[in-house]
């Protein structure tokens, strides 16, 4: 059969009537549709195949129906109870939709549906969502059809995990309420918070906090989007943002992250230079610019919280070393950076859309160990290629955490 578009096949079906009773122009009837092996359509958005049970009652006046669809691993996954009036075009439709529950073996968002492709999972954590939907005559006269008159829906998601491509997901959980505005638009009634404890992308991410609207003009191919009062940790320190509002069908949209407290330490740790170490407390400001191609910071500024800290770099190549003891400039560089400390550490920062990080730095300080040397300043800059570094490290733990589960076995 047909239904909304779609084609709707089953293996078998069974109708059975349990009552039926006529008097004069009045009558009463209940039973039950069984229906087999259901598949909708063909891409694979909807679980198949599913088993569909309808208990059914009806007079000369109503029909009720209370549906339940179950899968091979998710019994009752979708319950839904339709009334509909047969002397009006007036309806309604309570549905439920879960709890989902992953465990990440059979339980898996990929084996409930193809949509989600190889690159993405859900695999722990549990999804749940309720739906109301009425109808009626379009403009109160029968000739001019039925439209859905309201339609809400909730939709909850509790510690999910999973994966995205190359980044994981840990500790998921929202609730957004959406309202349908007839069949033009869908709307989150009201700010809705969303927290995750953690995105694992090779430079951890944790404790993300924000709020999130939404409107969407189905007659326009994606959504607007508007993120409120965005934080999280990262480096020992916190990132926060007012928050911004994302066309994701324009070309692009600003706002401003705010760095504060962020440890010096762990951030040389990410860089994977032997030897290298340091210590301070950094701040800073990162204008952003959201592209179709990607993130773009231009004009970025971080600086060391006051009195500065301490940079050593503690091991020296046999190639620098000789460099050192033919270039008496490198030399003193070199002695200075074995114990230096610093009263200014100002970074510029600009990051394309290309992955590329370019870091303009200024050091001021002196290593106290020589009292013979001035003040040294540094100008140096840095350039890194972000993705191919996240991989680098995602790589590393990869392998330390196949160690450890060996190790554990």
């Amino acid at each position: 059969m047909r239904i909304g578009g779609q084609t709707v096949t089953m293996r078998q079906g069974a109708l059975s009537v349990r009552e039926m009773e006529t008097r004069d122009r009045n009558w009463t009837a209940s039973g039950m549709l069984v229906a087999d092996g259901v598949r909708v359509g063909s891409g694979g958005v909807i679980p198949a195949p599913s088993r569909w049970v309808t208990q059914f009652s009806a007079d000369h006046t109503t029909i009720g129906a209370d549906l339940q669809i179950d899968l091979p691993m998710y019994e009752g996954i979708i319950t839904a109870r339709v009334e509909q009036s047969l002397r009006t075009p007036y309806g309604m439709l309570h549905g439920t939709i879960g709890p989902v529950k992953f465990d990440g073996a059979e339980r898996r968002l990929s084996r409930l549906t193809k949509a989600v492709g190889s690159s993405s999972d859900l695999l722990d954590g549990t999804i749940s969502a309720t739906a109301d939907v009425s109808w009626n005559e379009a403009d109160g006269s029968p000739s001019s059809g039925i439209r859905v008159t309201s339609a809400t829906a909730q939709v909850t998601a509790e510690n999910l995990s999973g994966y995205y491509h190359d980044y994981g997901l840990r500790g998921l959980s929202t609730s957004m309420v959406l309202r349908a505005e007839g069949t033009e638009s869908i709307m989150v009634t009201q700010p809705a918070p969303f927290f995750m404890e953690a995105i694992q992308s090779g430079v951890d991410v944790t404790n993300i906090r924000t709020s999130y609207q939404g409107r969407w003009n189905l007659s326009e191919s994606l959504p607007i989007v508007e993120v409120k009062e965005f934080r999280c940790e990262m480096f020992g320190g916190t990132i926060t943002s007012p928050g911004l509002v994302v066309d994701l069908a324009s070309p692009s949209s600003t706002t401003t992250f705010s760095l504060r407290n962020l440890d010096l330490a762990k951030i040389l740790s990410v860089e994977q230079q032997r030897g290298l170490q340091g210590t301070g407390t950094l701040n800073g400001t990162l204008p952003v610019t959201m592209t179709p191609r990607g993130l773009v910071v231009d004009n970025g500024v971080i600086e060391a919280q006051p009195p500065g800290g301490v940079i050593r770099h503690l091991s020296m190549g046999d190639s620098s070393k000789a460099l050192s003891e033919s270039d008496p400039h490198f030399h003193l560089v070199g002695q200075a950076l074995n114990n230096f400390h610093y009263k200014v550490l100002r970074v510029g920062v600009k990051y394309g859309d290309t992955g590329m990080l370019d870091l303009s730095a200024r050091l001021e300080g002196r290593n106290p160990d020589l009292t013979q040397t001035p003040p040294i300043h540094f100008n140096l800059t840095v350039q890194e290629h972000i993705p191919t570094l996240l991989k680098s490290l995602r790589l590393v733990e990869d392998i330390q955490g196949a160690i450890e589960r060996k190790y554990r076995r």
